[in-house]
Order: structure tokens, then sequence, then C-alpha cells
């Protein structure tokens, strides 16, 4: 600024200042040096602290280039080394970003110490010296665009683990932790997401399952067996439906099947005599052989109605109705 000497002549150590004051932050933060290396985390911020107050001074007016340029240089090459030490044993500890900390902080210091001994007048200005502090801030501030970069891929990744993590908490929450089918919350939204695709001549069958004759097996053979058991049983189901359809496990011995794209009540029956007959065969449990039997009800939407709720009700009495006709049946529940 030509018609501003004065402030002129202050910019250069009011800008070292500001990076001095800068510096204290950004270093402490980057190398997360809190709780790492306390006592000269709490040094560095100091430096920065009296790099700022000595930059308010300055603007005031209250010090001249002198005593500035005396402040700068007392706190510049002090603060760098510290930065550097700090970064080499945060290297040393397995920090990425120390490594790249290390090598800006490097080049700073020695294009500081080179630019306070050519203020100084302690070494010759030449091509060398007068270009050194630009050169070796360029060196620096592509190690610092580097740290930065380090630190996004780190963001991204913790972003991605937080993602993985929060579907694994979502999948825990909608599935059977024995069988691994989706448990009641689960089956809540899959009933949610079929029904509201389901047609008249698309239908949705919904099956209600219930186990005959598990509990003597469970009593007479042990829990374990019985939940080796119910293991069995949610895979032969998973197996006898298709892809897009559901196999969920309400809890106890109660499962419930949903079936899309039924062209009417007659692949319902087909379909549940079809889980009928897959029971007469026993399963083989820990060397034994273990026969239970299947009791069926069905309802299909939305010829028998489109909640959720109710048409699951429907189903469990139309089960329940079969229970008292003699178990191992199929029926059909809610037909107007």
């Amino acid at each position: 600024w030509p018609g501003q000497p004065a402030l002129q002549a202050l910019v250069s150590p009011l800008s070292v200042l500001l990076a001095l004051t800068a510096a204290g932050p950004f270093v402490t933060l980057a190398l997360d040096t809190r709780h790492t290396l306390p006592r000269l985390h709490r040094t560095v911020l100091g430096a920065a602290a009296a790099a700022a107050a000595s930059l308010l001074a300055g603007a005031a007016g209250l010090l001249d280039y002198g005593q500035m340029r005396l402040v700068a240089s007392a706190l510049g090459v002090p603060l760098a080394t510290l930065a550097a030490l700090m970064s080499a044993l945060r290297w040393r500890a397995g920090d990425r970003v120390a490594g790249y900390m290390l090598l800006g902080w490097s080049l700073y210091l020695a294009s500081g110490v080179l630019l306070v001994a050519l203020m100084y007048g302690w070494i010759p200005a030449n091509g060398w010296t007068l270009h050194g502090f630009q050169v070796g801030w360029l060196g620096e501030m592509l190690a610092w665009q580097r740290v930065l970069g380090v630190h996004i891929d780190e963001v991204r990744r913790r972003a991605e683990r937080a993602e993985v993590e929060q579907r694994a908490l979502i999948s825990m929450a909608q599935t059977d932790a024995l069988t691994g089918l989706p448990n009641r919350r689960g089956l809540q939204l899959a009933l949610a997401r079929d029904l509201a695709d389901c047609r008249p001549e698309q239908a949705l069958g919904v099956f209600m399952l219930d186990l005959d004759g598990f509990k003597p097996v469970n009593d007479s053979l042990g829990h374990d067996v019985g939940d080796a058991l119910l293991v069995q049983v949610g895979q032969r189901l998973r197996g006898l439906v298709r892809g897009g359809d559901t196999v969920a496990r309400l809890g106890g011995d109660e499962f419930v099947v949903l079936a899309t794209g039924l062209r009417g009540e007659a692949d319902a029956v087909v379909l549940g005599h079809k889980l009928l007959q897959a029971f007469e065969q026993p399963f083989d449990v820990a060397g034994r052989s273990c026969r239970v039997g299947l009791t069926a009800g069905f309802v299909m939407a939305p010829h028998d109605g489109s909640d959720g709720h109710q048409l699951l009700k429907l189903a469990d009495a139309a089960m329940y109705a079969g229970k008292q006709a003699g178990r191992h049946c199929l029926r059909r529940g809610g037909a107007a």
C-alpha cells in the first residue's frame, strides 16, 4: 500500500503473529494432544495465546515494528520446535497425520530460522536466502494439505463405520436372535411394505404357523435341542418359499409366512399344504430324530383386509381353530 507506509511496515510481523496464533490450536487439534501430551499441549496453546495478545497490541499501536518482530522471533521458532517435537512423538505412536505434521513443521522451522537469520543480517542476502522462506512455505502448505486430506479420509471412514454399525443395530432390532429370521418388529415392517404393493390380482397371503408337539420335545430333550429344532424349522420354512417372501418368528414356536403375488385362494391353499407336508419329515437335531407337525391359518390381502395387525389377528384365530379341530391342518380366516 503506497499510501500507507506505516501499515505496510507492520504487515509482515502482524502476519507472522496471526500465523502463530492459529498454529497452536491447529497443531493441538490435528494431533489430538489434550490427553496424549498434556504438558506440551498447554505450552503450545500458551505460546499461541501470547502471539494473539501481541497481535492485538500491535494492531492497537501499543507495539512498534521492532517489538513485534522481536516477539514473533521469540515465539515462532520455539513454537515450531514444540510442534515438530509433538509431531515426532505422535508419529512414533502410530499417528498417520503426525508424519505429515512433522514434515510441515520441519520445513516451517527451517525456513523460519532462515528468515530470522536474514532479518538480523546473520546470513547474506542472495537468491537462495531471499526465496528460501517461500520455498519452505510451499512445502509446508503441501504438507498441511495432506494433513487435511488424511483427516477427511478418517472422517469418511468414521462415517462409513457409523453407518455400518447403525445398519447392524437396526438389523439386530428387527431380527430374531435365535433363528436369524425377522422378529415381530421386522415382520411389521415387511408386512407394511407388502401391503402397500398387494392388489386383488396379486394378493398377499399371511400365514400364521404353530408347531404341533414342540413342547414335549423341548421338555424331554432339553432347551438346547428345542432351540436347535427351532433353527431348523426356520431354515426349512425359508427353503419352501420364494426369495421375495418373508418368514418370521414371533416367539416361542410361532412363525409367520408372507407370500406375495398370489393369484387367488387356490395359490394360497397350495402353498399352505406344501408347508404342512414338509413337516411330515422328521428333523435330525444333534443326532436325534425329532418329529413336529404344523397347524396353519391364513388370510389374504386385500380380500380379507388391509390392516396388518387385523390380518395377523384373523390368521391367528384361523390357526387356533385348526388346533381345536385336530391340528396339522390349514384353515382360512376372515373370508366373507
